[in-house]
């Protein structure tokens, strides 16, 4: 049995495991169908980002029709993989901080931990609506350079993932994601801790972008397209990032993804709770200035659907469901409290404080 990406799918291969809804609440193709090229499109349409193949496709199964069998319950297969994520990611945080330590006291890196790392989060990412749970809702803000880089690494794979790229390209921008960084080992802590640095520190800031670059570039596991995209990943689409002042399609792709995260991981960090609906705001600020509105837009409007439909807890205590998000002003949606529908745009005395998971 192996993982392949939606956008690797050939008619003919034969599915290992049955293919459900994002939700997990619907068999959308079961177990055993071969697929044919009106299947692969529909996989495509129902958003998949994966899907279990046998390896050996020689022998040739009768081809098995779509159904839509629904299920009363969340499989267990799907809550197993749900809390293995979990515990990747806490066992991918914990590893990372280790390797930064070292990086940090023998400035040189032993790049074969990371790549297990890498392997490790691509393969739990088969479920984005799981994915999107535990990063972006369900972990709490931290500003440890080893949580953001895995959850760069993490999320910068998913958006891949919704954007169609290939498993390989995918692995390439996970591996990119947890790299990054690693420069900033080699500045003093107190720099790193301070929000409000003076202009002659935020220049030693950026420096960790070519210290990055110094730590990387001989170490032949790692493809200049892996190179490019860390080197990048604060080039702006408007020419006002560094180190090169580069604009527009002049920046890799994969950086641009990056780049994207980045940017939602540092909000994070700086948060003292996630609020989803004012990282949605934060790239409609960003998305035709400094970040891709491609990659933007692909973000914001799968955690746009991500979020419709979802319970929200108020500041008063009441409980409500997401029953429309504004497309300009995602900050201000329409709740539906029991029968009465609430516009926050109109009512600015109601405040959301959280999701209700």
């Amino acid at each position: 049995m192996k993982k392949v990406a939606s956008a690797d799918l050939q008619p003919g291969m034969i599915v290992a495991e049955a293919i459900h809804s994002l939700s997990g609440k619907q068999i959308l193709f079961p177990k055993g169908g071969t697929l044919t090229d009106k299947t692969i499109q529909n996989i495509k349409n129902w958003d998949i980002a994966y899907v279990r193949i046998e390896s050996d496709t020689e022998s040739e199964p009768d081809i098995i029709e779509e159904k839509g069998e629904e299920v009363s319950e969340l499989p267990p297969v799907l809550i197993k993989k749900a809390m293995d994520f979990d515990h990747t990611l806490q066992d991918s945080i914990a590893q990372v901080e280790e390797l930064l330590n070292e990086i940090r006291n023998n400035k040189k890196i032993d790049i074969i931990p990371y790549h297990k790392i890498a392997s490790a989060i691509f393969e739990h990412l088969t479920y984005p609506t799981e994915a999107v749970n535990r990063l972006l809702f369900s972990l709490a803000p931290h500003n440890s350079l080893a949580y953001h880089s895995v959850m760069v690494a993490a999320l910068s794979g998913m958006l891949a993932q919704w954007m169609n790229f290939s498993s390989k390209d995918i692995k390439e921008i996970i591996f990119a994601g947890l790299l990054h960084d690693v420069g900033k080992t080699q500045l003093p802590l107190e720099l790193l801790m301070d929000k409000n640095p003076a202009a002659a520190d935020s220049e030693k800031i950026q420096a960790h972008v070519l210290l990055t670059f110094r730590l990387l570039k001989d170490i032949k596991a790692l493809s200049p397209t892996i190179l490019t995209a860390i080197v990048q990943h604060h080039e702006y689409m408007d020419g006002s990032g560094y180190p090169r002042q580069l604009a527009s399609e002049n920046i890799h792709v994969f950086a641009r993804v990056i780049g994207v995260v980045n940017h939602l991981s540092n909000i994070i960090a700086e948060s003292e709770s996630i609020n989803p609906f004012t990282l949605l705001q934060e790239i409609k600020l960003k998305m035709f200035t400094k970040l891709d509105p491609t990659v933007c837009d692909v973000f914001s409007r799968r955690i746009n659907d991500y979020l419709l439909s979802s319970s929200v807890l108020l500041e008063d205590g009441r409980k409500a469901k997401v029953a429309f998000l504004p497309n300009v002003t995602p900050t201000y949606p329409i709740l539906q409290v029991e029968d009465e529908f609430i516009d926050m745009i109109k009512d600015k005395e109601v405040k959301i404080v959280g999701l209700i998971m």
